[in-house]
């Protein structure tokens, strides 16, 4: 029988959903269409509203967001004032901030490969951040994970689908999992993986990283070109003096439209020096992590491995120079060797000499009787060719050594 929600129903028109959705800040509508289809969109647009500012000295004084600028450069320990300065940790990160506030589909372009660590003691406001991050850009753009653990489990890209990846407490190790894993998500905008429960295949992760730790970072690699790091934390005079300082200062985000301003100011910020592609601005914290976790012997074995980028073979002896430079003994070279990229291929007898080759671990060395010695690259055949060949192997053996581990 007719009725008039029967008839309502039959002469209106449903879009059909797919049940997958999309991240499309920006766009208010809750379905967005896609090569003709249509999925839930699973942005929401921020509660809060950015104050407009006219101009960006309105944005950054005492009327707009300057309690928010002044407790970066408090916690960061910048003493540069001018923001604009190329040099100024503040401002570096407020134009970051900025870019991703102004700046939604990535889509056809490059995010930026720009990652931060921030470490330093509890109870500085790192947690504050946070809240400002997931207030200012809405919860729909902010995924908060207590600790890394969600990187490498089944739901990992999801922690990147939105605007801000945000790891609360964070313990990496170099070479781990979760290393590897920070690396393919912070330089890629997609990325080939399988979802929790899902068929692998290609996932959109606009997401940049932001992790938070009371250790400076231990995974970090010399010519590192992802991470921003930098020590938050400060000293006060005494608690007291701690504890009426963020008193004020959540207050003012809370009571006097603190939140509205932050977001005013990265509305206003201007945004056209940003190079994305660039890596992170060098800061002394930085430095200080990377001449801590540098082994510099095996630096310096790169560096001659470098010089001679025609060899592929090298001996023990070669780097002679480094063993005497940091009284390093003979059992110490195998795992100096591996960390710095080469390959052991044993001590075997090559014509009337015994001779202990290493070689760059792209190529390997198989030992097939009858037949002469090649050099085969693992990837580029092109680039295989005759151990007699090597310049490596050919000033090896023209020199006459003594028969040795390093010969």
């Amino acid at each position: 029988k007719d009725n008039a929600l029967r008839g309502l129903i039959k002469n209106t028109y449903f879009l059909p959903i797919i049940n997958e959705p999309q991240y499309h800040p920006g766009k208010l509508s809750r379905a967005v269409k896609i090569e003709g289809l249509y999925y839930p969109n699973s942005w929401r647009k921020p509660k809060c509203v950015p104050t407009a500012f006219a101009s960006i000295e309105e944005a950054r004084s005492q009327s707009g967001a300057a309690p928010f600028i002044e407790h970066l450069q408090l916690m960061l320990a910048d003493n540069i004032m001018d923001l604009d300065h190329p040099e100024s940790k503040a401002g570096y990160l407020i134009r970051m901030l900025a870019y991703r506030y102004q700046v939604h589909d990535f889509r056809k372009r490059q995010k930026p490969h720009v990652a931060f660590y921030f470490y330093g003691k509890q109870g500085f406001g790192k947690g504050i951040f946070s809240n400002i991050l997931n207030t200012v850009f809405g919860e729909s753009a902010v995924k908060i994970v207590a600790n890394e653990g969600a990187l490498t489990n089944g739901s990992q890209v999801d922690v990147f689908r939105g605007t801000w990846a945000i790891v609360d407490e964070s313990n990496i190790n170099k070479g781990s999992t979760d290393y590897n894993t920070i690396k393919s998500m912070t330089g890629q905008t997609f990325v080939e993986s399988s979802r929790k429960h899902k068929h692998f295949k290609r996932w959109y992760v606009p997401a940049q990283l932001i992790m938070f730790s009371q250790q400076p970072p231990t995974f970090i690699e010399p010519g590192d070109r992802r991470f921003f790091i930098n020590r938050f934390d400060t000293e006060f005079e005494s608690q007291e003096a701690k504890d009426d300082y963020f008193k004020a200062y959540t207050h003012w985000l809370s009571n006097e439209d603190g939140y509205a301003a932050i977001a005013g100011l990265l509305a206003a910020t201007d945004i056209t020096d940003v190079r994305i592609e660039s890596p992170p601005l060098m800061t002394d914290d930085k430095k200080m992590v990377i001449n801590m976790v540098t082994d510099y012997p095996v630096a310096d074995i790169k560096e001659i491995i470098d010089r001679h980028p025609d060899r592929v073979c090298f001996v023990a002896d070669d780097f002679s120079t480094v063993w005497a430079k940091y009284d390093i003994k003979i059992a110490g070279y195998k795992y100096k060797l591996i960390e710095a990229g080469l390959s052991d291929t044993g001590k075997h007898r090559y014509g009337n000499l015994h001779r202990h080759f290493w070689i760059r671990d792209c190529y390997r060395l198989p030992r097939k009787q009858g037949s002469r010695l090649i050099l085969e690259h693992k990837v580029d055949q092109s680039k295989t060719r005759l151990l007699s060949e090597d310049p490596g192997y050919i000033f090896a053996m023209d020199i006459a050594r003594p028969d040795s581990y390093g010969g």
